[in-house]
C-alpha cells in the first residue's frame, strides 16, 4: 500500500492510493522505450531536453506550483529502476505487489534493466573508455576501500589519477589514509612487475606447476609467458586491461609497499589462450593457495594534492615520473623575470599586482629564476634530487647568489 510522500511522474494520489495519471504515464513509457532504443542515459537526457519532456508539475497546499523542470540524469537513473512502475512497492530492499496498477509492462522493464546492468559493468571495467584505466576496480588503499579512476584537464592536456573513495565523497580530514596517485605511475609499476614475472621462467614454473595436470605442459606455458612479455607494450590498452582483469585479484596500496595479488587460474587462462572478457573484476577476492602476492617496497612522496611513488631499489630515473609542479614553477619564475626586465621601472608591488599575486609570492617565485643552469637542466630532465620539490624550492630554500653554493646546498654534483 502507498505509505505517503510525493507520487512519482505517472501517478497521482487519491484517497491515499496511487492512481495512474494517463498523460504522465505515457510520458513514462516514452522514457522507458527511448532508453531501450538508445541504451544511454546521457543520450536519453539530451533527447528528452530536445523534446521538451519535463518532470512532474506539482501544486502545494497553498496553490503554488513547483517541478516542471528538465529531468536530470540522476533522476532518470532512479526513474528507470523504480519498481513502482511495475505495480510494486519496495520495503527494506524487498519488492511486494502494490495496490496500484503498473505503467511499464514486464517485457519493456526487463529490456531496460538488462541495458542498465550491462552499462554498469562496462563502466566498472572501463570498457567504454577511449583509453581505459587499466586498474579500475582492482586498486585499494590502506583502509581497504577501492580507489576510483578520475582525471583533470589542464590547458588541453588530460591528467589521470586513482583516488580513494573517501576523498571523492568527503574532505581530507575525514580520510587521513586516503590516496591520490598519478594513474600512469601506478599502472607502470604493476605492468613492469608483471613483465618481470613473465620473463622469469623459474617464477612461472613455480606458480603453475602445483595446479597443472601434466608437467609436460609447463614448458609450453612458460614459452607463452615469455612471448606475452615481449609483445606487451604493443598490445592495445583494451587488451592489456582485459588481461589484467583476468589475472589480478586486487592491488593494495600501502604507505611503504604495494601488494599485487595474482590469480593462478587467471594466469593459466591467459597462457592457454582461454581468456574471455570478464563480467567484472575479482572484487574483494582474498589471497589463498591459488593466489600469489608480489610485494614491492615503495615510498609515497607528496607533491601538491597528489603523491608520487618512489620505488625502492630502482634506478633514480626508472623510479620517477616527471615532476610537473617543478616544471611549472620554473616557467612561472622566468615569466616573472621577463616582467621585471620589461617593467619600465615598475616596483615589485606593481609587478605583483599586474601578475595577480601578492608581492611576497612574486618575489619568492622570482628568485627561482636565478638558479644555476646545471640545476635547471637537471630539473627539466627529471634528474634532480628526490627531495627537491616545488614547494620546498619556492618556500623553504634561501638561494645563495653563487651557483656553486646553490649546487652544494641542493646536493647537486
Amino acid at each position: 500500500m502507498w505509505m505517503g510522500g510525493l507520487p512519482p511522474l505517472g501517478y497521482d494520489v487519491k484517497d491515499k492510493k496511487l492512481v495512474v495519471n494517463k498523460p504522465e504515464a505515457e510520458r513514462v513509457r516514452y522514457i522507458y522505450r527511448k532508453y531501450a532504443e538508445l541504451g544511454s542515459v546521457l543520450a536519453l537526457n539530451e533527447e528528452l531536453d530536445r523534446d521538451g519532456i519535463r518532470s512532474k508539475c506539482r501544486v502545494d497546499k497553498f496553490g503554488r506550483t513547483f517541478g516542471d523542470k528538465p529531468i536530470t540524469r540522476g533522476a532518470l537513473y532512479l526513474m528507470l529502476q523504480n519498481r513502482l512502475y511495475r505495480g510494486e512497492v519496495v520495503h527494506k530492499d524487498t519488492a511486494y505487489p502494490g495496490e496500484h496498477p503498473a505503467i511499464v509492462d514486464e517485457s519493456l522493464w526487463e529490456t531496460v534493466q538488462a541495458k542498465l546492468s550491462a552499462n554498469r559493468v562496462a563502466r566498472m571495467i572501463g570498457a567504454q573508455a577511449e583509453a581505459p584505466s587499466l586498474l579500475a576496480g582492482l586498486l585499494y588503499d590502506d583502509a581497504g576501500l577501492r580507489m576510483s579512476p578520475t582525471h583533470t584537464n589542464k590547458k588541453g592536456k588530460r591528467f589521470r589519477y586513482y583516488v580513494s573513495q573517501q576523498l571523492i565523497k568527503g574532505r581530507r580530514g575525514a580520510a587521513p589514509l586516503g590516496r591520490r596517485l598519478p594513474a600512469g605511475e601506478v599502472e607502470a609499476l604493476v605492468e613492469n612487475r608483471l613483465n618481470t614475472f613473465l620473463k622469469a621462467e623459474g617464477e612461472v614454473f613455480s606458480a603453475i606447476e602445483p595446479v597443472i595436470a601434466e608437467n609436460s605442459e609447463s614448458s609450453g606455458l612458460a614459452d607463452q609467458a615469455a612471448k606475452l612479455a615481449e609483445r606487451w607494450t604493443q598490445l592495445p590498452s583494451s587488451e592489456r586491461r582485459r588481461i589484467l582483469l583476468t589475472l589480478l585479484a586486487r592491488v593494495d596500496i600501502h604507505r611503504e609497499r604495494v601488494e599485487i595479488h595474482t590469480r593462478i587460474p587467471g594466469l593459466l587462462a591467459i597462457l592457454r589462450g582461454e581468456i574471455t572478457s570478464p563480467d567484472r573484476p575479482h572484487d574483494n577476492e582474498k589471497p589463498d593457495s591459488r593466489v600469489i602476492t608480489w610485494t614491492i617496497p615503495v615510498r609515497l612522496q607528496r607533491t601538491g594534492i597528489e603523491k608520487r611513488m618512489l620505488i625502492d631499489g630502482a634506478s633514480d630515473t626508472a623510479r620517477r615520473v616527471p615532476d610537473h609542479s617543478l616544471s611549472r614553477l620554473m616557467a612561472q619564475a622566468h615569466q616573472y623575470q621577463e616582467m621585471l626586465m620589461r617593467g619600465n621601472g615598475m616596483t615589485m608591488t606593481q609587478l605583483a599586482t599586474k601578475a595577480g599575486v601578492t608581492r611576497s609570492y612574486f618575489s619568492r617565485i622570482l628568485r627561482v629564476s636565478f638558479l644555476a643552469p646545471e640545476i635547471v637542466t637537471l630539473i627539466l630532465k627529471n634528474h634532480h634530487p628526490i627531495g627537491l620539490t616545488a614547494k620546498h624550492l619556492a618556500n623553504h630554500i634561501h638561494l645563495p647568489i653563487s651557483w656553486e653554493a646553490q649546487k652544494a646546498l641542493l646536493g647537486v654534483s
